[in-house]
């Protein structure tokens, strides 16, 4: 789950390939597919954020998040296809892509 939620493709790769329980969830219900999906979220939160920041005067960063978040979707389709049930629901019956939206308050 924090791999999956910080960006680790490799190790989520090295840790399906070992047969660890890809739909293992945790206390509250959550398992790797939503943490997933809420590290991707964050991504693409900063990079809507700082949009006019990254726009001209820092194109690394901007290609960074956009690299980051690619990787995100990657995890996210190796969880699927490893098993991961994109509707699997959590204690209070969220699903995976409910941890892609942005809540303001």
């Amino acid at each position: 789950m924090a791999a999956a939620l910080s960006g680790h493709k490799d190790m989520v790769k090295l840790l399906i390939s070992k047969g660890i329980n890809v739909r293992a969830q945790n206390i509250d219900g959550h398992n790797a597919l939503m943490f997933a999906y809420n590290g991707k979220h964050q991504l693409t939160h900063l990079q809507e954020k700082y949009k006019d920041y990254t726009k001209h005067e820092d194109i690394e960063t901007s290609n960074l998040l956009k690299s980051a978040i690619k990787t995100q979707i990657d995890i996210i389709n190796e969880l699927i296809k490893a098993g991961v049930d994109p509707n699997q629901k959590d204690n209070d019956g969220h699903i995976s892509s409910d941890f892609d939206i942005w809540i303001k308050s």
